[in-house]
């Protein structure tokens, strides 16, 4: 790729945890400028998930390489003439502060519209700006809890990674870009109030639009009632999923494993209590390697759990290229490459003022 594609854009990033910055860190990706204003003590993602308390997370270090980092005493009466020169350039602002705090900070969408009227100012948080819970704290579990991410299963369980805030992140990215093409046909700028609940909200439509106009059964097809589309245990403890939902996949997989009467109950009803448990017990008669050689050449959308260590060695994950221990570059190619920014992060001293880039 000649050039990145979102070269000569300059964001402000005032967000701190994981939603924020990887926002910015796809941004980045692209080609972005990225100037992080953090408080004095710094983000408090720079320790965490580290063994070493002496040195700097490489969750931090990956969510944001290639950023230029400032540390500023935020309360400080000067720091919105001292942010001003950065403000007035700059293309994009994204904070991530409870509902009001941008407002005592003096730095609020006005404040900022009025310096420069063409910014995109995106507010990213839990609930939104408005409405009773806007100012309840809360982490990806809260916000998954509200939406429904876990209503629609017999057993919730813990999830990783954290859905509520990359989906948020995503959608951040989403309408900032929206927010610069519509800026370039006007010169306006605009304000964007993301909410990371809602990320997760807008992917219920299955669930939402099921319940409204039918009889919400077929829910159960894709939540875990039905034996063709589940996951289930090996002999040594391994997991395989199967996502057979089209009448050919399943018959695929049921020739496969010699029981060809299964065929025709695909679509028995539902919850499949006693078709799960056979398939369960055949599945587990046999390792993973055994199930992995009988149907990795089958047409059944099949496909193995990998341990923490194994993700980054699947076949197609190695082909693709973007993806390694020492990088993970933006999650697709542009012009057949990847599209990734390596360098470090730039950590000035505290309170330092950055500047943009010449």
């Amino acid at each position: 790729m000649d050039r990145p594609l979102l070269a000569g854009i300059r964001v402000i990033d005032l967000t701190q945890y994981a939603p924020g910055p990887y926002a910015t860190r796809l941004l980045c990706d692209l080609g972005a400028e990225i100037i992080k204003i953090e408080p004095l003590q710094g983000d408090p993602m720079r320790t965490m998930f580290n063994q070493d308390p002496h040195s700097v997370s490489p969750i931090y270090r990956y969510l944001n390489k290639g950023k230029q980092i400032s540390r500023i005493d935020l309360k400080d009466a000067r720091v919105v003439q001292n942010l001003k020169p950065l403000i007035e350039k700059a293309d994009v602002m994204l904070e991530s502060f409870r509902p009001g705090v941008m407002e005592r900070l003096g730095m609020d969408k006005n404040t900022c519209h009025d310096i420069n009227p063409g910014l995109v100012y995106c507010s990213l948080s839990g609930y939104g700006q408005d409405g009773p819970s806007k100012h309840r704290a809360g982490h990806d579990i809260n916000y998954c809890a509200a939406a429904g991410f876990y209503s629609f299963t017999e057993n919730p369980s813990m999830v990783f990674p954290l859905v509520a805030d990359h989906s948020g992140s995503m959608n951040a990215v989403n309408a900032i870009l929206a927010a610069l093409v519509a800026r370039s046909r006007t010169g306006r700028g605009r304000y964007l109030d993301i909410s990371l609940c809602e990320a997760i909200l807008s992917w219920q439509y299955p669930a939402l639009l099921d319940m409204a106009e039918q009889s919400g059964d077929e829910l159960q097809l894709l939540s875990g009632g039905a034996a063709c589309y589940n996951i289930y245990s090996t002999l040594d403890n391994r997991h395989i999923t199967l996502g057979a939902l089209e009448e050919k996949f399943w018959a695929n997989f049921c020739l496969a494993v010699d029981r060809e009467d299964w065929i025709a109950r695909q679509y028995e009803s539902f919850p499949q209590s006693e078709l799960i448990q056979e398939v369960r017990e055949l599945i587990g008669r046999d390792t993973l390697k055994h199930w992995y050689h009988k149907l990795k050449e089958v047409d059944c959308c099949f496909e193995p759990i990998p341990l923490p260590d194994e993700i980054l060695e699947h076949p197609q994950t190695r082909a693709r290229g973007l993806f390694h221990r020492e990088s993970l570059a933006y999650p697709g190619k542009f012009d057949q490459d990847a599209c990734s920014n390596d360098d470090p992060l730039e950590d000035l001293e505290p309170a330092q003022i950055p500047c943009w880039r010449e």
